[in-house]
């Protein structure tokens, strides 16, 4: 993050990098570390510093990704079926429909056959709610598997890292 302040670039994101564009060399000269001439770090004095990455870690935490936090999958079930713009307007036509049926039934005159109610249609509507909701949980539900089957992947082991120690040799 330091080189991200370092080039006067904030645009709001939890994490910026333009590490990838930049140079070996400038790359170094903005994090203040050391590179050999071939930029491999396998001769002379190279890397960080031991206080040097002390610092850096107690400033930025440890080098890891934290796994987002997870919703509940029944809250996140009644948020896809319930909210929403557009499923507010559906749900919203639903009781709209279920109102008229209830209070503009007409009234039953003598003689004549009782009329039956149509809740089909708010019935049809709620159905394909309430499907497209779960259609798109089902599908994020598989989504998050497949990050948590990915994130399993990754190997636990330990990177190798080039430190000089205060009298300039390395570690």
């Amino acid at each position: 993050q330091r080189y991200v302040r370092h080039l006067g670039r904030d645009d709001g994101r939890d994490f910026q990098t333009n590490a990838h564009k930049m140079t070996s060399q400038n790359l170094a000269n903005a994090l203040k570390a050391k590179l050999s001439a071939n930029c491999k770090c396998d001769t002379g004095p190279c890397g960080l510093k031991a206080g040097q990455a002390a610092s850096s870690q107690k400033l930025h935490g440890h080098n890891r990704i934290t796994p987002p936090k997870r919703e509940n999958p029944w809250v996140k079930l009644m948020k896809l079926t319930f909210t929403g713009v557009f499923n507010v307007l559906l749900w919203s036509c639903v009781a709209a429909e279920v109102a008229l049926i209830v209070f503009y039934q007409e009234e039953v005159k003598e003689g004549q056959p009782e009329k039956e109610a149509d809740f089909v249609t708010p019935s049809l509507l709620s159905f394909v709610i309430v499907s497209a909701a779960l259609l798109q949980w089902y599908t994020e539900m598989q989504a998050e598997a497949l990050l948590d089957s990915l994130t399993a992947m990754q190997s636990k082991k330990q990177v190798r890292v080039v430190r000089q120690k205060d009298d300039g040799s390395r570690d």
